[in-house]
């Protein structure tokens, strides 16, 4: 899985810092409901998420999302 910070801060680029925007790619492996498994994270799907070229299971994809309260927080994916 490939990942990269957005925060503009120095690092190795995989904290986890909440609200930090960042990029990462990975395998889709589950849909439940609104969480989506991707590259062993668990990432919410919501009506703010942008899903672009119809992703679904065992699709590699490039997620754009917030580390919120916890959780990944999806606001784009799309097919890689």
């Amino acid at each position: 899985m490939k990942f990269h910070s957005r925060s503009g801060e120095s690092g190795s680029g995989d904290s986890e810092s909440s609200g930090e925007q960042q990029s990462f790619t990975g395998e889709v492996t589950t849909i439940a409901g609104s969480v989506w498994t991707i590259g062993g994270r668990n990432v919410v799907v919501n009506g703010e998420t942008e899903l672009k070229d119809d992703p679904g299971l065992g699709d590699q994809v490039k997620v754009e999302a917030r580390f919120i309260d916890g959780l990944w927080v999806a606001e784009r994916i799309e097919k890689a």
